[in-house]
């Protein structure tokens, strides 16, 4: 039979204590004591012996916590256990033996969840980097070290700065830490004379007051990198042998025009529309060569004033406004300078302004208007026109999309303005995006940096 335990010995010191308050109660009754007063004294007697045999059952307990205290580093000479008695080391056993079952399982669930996120890491096709609040890198799987060319000797335990010399990936990895927040970047990484593109994802570690780390995802575009350099190439290529061929047809309708007026007017009508066609197809051709040099050239700017670029843009669109009667009002500070290319912006605005005029009826508005913000300078386009449905937002800017394809193509439109506006705009490391919904107009919001 076993002993008892220390809930029993709680339960028997609840009982002998009720049991007293009981008989003191009776006793009572045989006292000149008003019914308040006796109930008062019982339970003042119930509480004392309750509180005497509690005292005397934690003291025991006590005794054999403090006994394990010297012995704690001779556990196994026994030393610790010969002062106590057969019933407190039945109860210690328990107790031991209840922890080191919890400690087990949570062990195993811990070894279990460590051999997952390790199989999980290893067969990732992403390199992931982790490291803590110090940038001491905590892991790193076998895919990142391969993308960053490390060896199984550097990596964990080290600083970023003294493994990963590669400074964007650093300042990134940093700036994920100080700002708390995700970011995403894409470096170019050198090695044996070859170039890997790397896209970036950052995640910061929640901690109690700032990040504890942050997690680096490296996916390389490597491939998808060649794949449209190879696709801009093909088409400046196939551009640039199209232009020879295209102004001999020019040249000859041309000459075909002018030698027509004998002829049938079903076959003048044949020979306006060959040139027509010509044209228009080499205007495409100018824009696909356009998109081209900026794809692959840097730019020459510099600093003028905003308003001026703007002026001349609408100097350009003046004709077609004139003809729908449309009115186009500039709002932009003299003040407002930064680096720019006067004829490239000039461009780029003139695209986007001739779309507003083009698709507003006569007689409306356009608003152009020019805010510094910090260091941007956020430029908006507002037109009265058609406007664009929710579902074509994404794609305006693509090369040849067209919202309504029969209606660009009446107005003489390439499909390419948009695109070439957008890729001006980068090129002077800006952005450009659009708000419009069908029926109320469209505006276009070009943000440019100072630096």
């Amino acid at each position: 039979m076993s002993p008892p335990s220390l809930f029993h010995q709680t339960v028997v010191a609840l009982l002998v204590g009720a049991l007293s308050g009981i008989i003191a109660y009776f006793a009572t009754l045989t006292l000149p004591l008003t019914q308040h007063m006796r109930t008062i004294l019982s339970i003042g007697l119930f509480f004392s012996i309750t509180l005497t045999i509690f005292f005397y059952i934690f003291k025991k307990f006590k005794q054999a916590i403090q006994l394990l205290r010297p012995g704690y580093m001779n556990l196994n000479s026994g030393e610790v256990f010969k002062h106590m008695s057969s019933q407190e080391l039945y109860h210690l056993s328990k107790v031991v033996d209840h922890f080191q079952h919890i400690m087990t399982k949570q062990l195993k669930q811990a070894l279990s969840q460590k051999e997952y996120l390790n199989a999980l890491l290893t067969s990732m096709s992403e390199g992931v980097i982790a490291v803590d609040r110090n940038e001491i890198i905590k892991h790193i799987n076998e895919t990142g070290r391969s993308m960053l060319n490390l060896n199984q000797e550097t990596g964990i335990g080290f600083s970023i700065q003294e493994t990963i010399r590669i400074p964007k990936l650093q300042k990134l990895i940093l700036n994920s830490l100080q700002e708390n927040k995700a970011l995403v970047e894409e470096i170019d990484i050198y090695h044996n004379n070859q170039t890997k593109h790397l896209l970036v994802h950052t995640t910061p570690i929640k901690g109690n007051q700032r990040p504890s780390g942050t997690v680096a995802v490296l996916n390389d575009v490597t491939p998808l990198k060649n794949l449209e350099t190879l696709r801009k190439e093909f088409i400046g290529n196939v551009s640039h042998e199209l232009k020879t061929p295209l102004t001999v047809i020019k040249g000859f309708s041309e000459i075909l025009q002018q030698t027509s007026l004998d002829l049938p007017p079903k076959t003048q009508e044949h020979i306006q529309t060959i040139h027509t066609q010509a044209e228009r197809l080499g205007t495409m051709i100018e824009d696909l060569l356009k998109l081209a040099q900026l794809e692959h050239e840097t730019i020459p700017t510099t600093e003028m004033s905003l308003k001026t670029v703007i002026e001349s843009a609408v100097a350009l669109c003046a004709p077609q406004a004139k003809s729908k009667n449309i009115s186009i009002v500039i709002n932009c500070p003299q003040s407002i300078r930064l680096n720019l290319n006067h004829s490239l912006l000039s461009q780029s605005l003139f695209n986007l302004i001739q779309n507003g005029i083009k698709y507003s009826p006569p007689k409306s508005h356009i608003w152009i208007k020019a805010v510094e913000k910090d260091q941007q300078i956020i430029l908006t386009i507002k037109d009265e026109g058609i406007g664009i449905d929710r579902t074509h937002h994404g794609r305006i800017f693509e090369r040849f999309y067209r919202v309504d394809p029969a209606r660009t193509r009446e107005s003489g439109g390439t499909g390419l303005g948009l695109s070439i506006a957008k890729h001006i705009i980068q090129a002077h490391k800006g952005a450009i995006s659009v708000k419009s919904e069908l029926g109320h107009g469209t505006t276009f919001c070009v943000s440019l940096t100072r630096n």
